[in-house]
């Protein structure tokens, strides 16, 4: 102490995990949760008891990907049915394909920032196109794996708008699903008229 004032030293509490640990060959609790890494409710669990001891930070290693899979045990927040219904459709679809129907957050958000407000707040989780990154500021983004997401992305346009920009992104759309084998028309289906 200086100057006789009361000590004002304090200590700083940081956690640093690692999924895998720090030493890969290292021995593991036969107990012990190899998939804890990716595990969001592990990973939740080991931040609430780190904030119940008064650490300071939890930092957790960056993860290449998430598995659908790992999105089982979580609410998933879908989007607005009437502003985004294939979206929502394939969300709940993409889950089914890795072998769950998801549990779906009760109530939607007009707002990929309402909708972040709500992931920071560890209410639940939300799928989006990793455009969106930057606009999700206080949350993670990691690409989903396995298995692998298509979005079906549709273009919608206004039928009397016929200028060179609409024309150049229709365009370029239909050239982009005909060569990707995306989607046909439906004169160009087999036993079309």
């Amino acid at each position: 102490m200086t100057g006789g004032g009361p000590d004002r030293r304090q200590i700083h509490l940081f956690a640093f995990l690692k999924p895998p640990g720090e030493y890969l060959a290292a021995w593991r609790h036969p107990d012990a949760n190899p998939g804890a890494g990716t595990d969001f409710a592990q990973v939740a669990s080991l931040a609430r008891t780190a904030e119940a001891a008064l650490f300071d930070a939890v930092f957790f290693a960056d993860l290449v990907g998430v598995t659908v899979a790992d999105l089982a045990k979580e609410p998933l927040l879908l989007a607005e049915e009437a502003m985004a219904p294939e979206f929502n459709q394939f969300t709940v679809e993409m889950c089914r394909a890795a072998g769950f129907t998801p549990t779906v957050y009760r109530g939607t958000v007009e707002s990929i920032r309402a909708a972040a407000d709500l992931v920071a707040a560890g209410r639940c989780l939300y799928c989006v196109p990793s455009s969106c990154i930057a606009a999700l500021p206080g949350t993670i983004w990691r690409p989903l794996t396995e298995p692998a997401s298509d979005y079906p992305w549709s273009v919608l346009w206004r039928a009397a708008d016929d200028s060179g920009h609409v024309r150049a992104v229709v365009s370029c759309a239909q050239a982009m699903s005909k060569r990707l084998g995306w989607l046909t028309a439906a004169g160009e289906r087999a036993g079309a008229p």
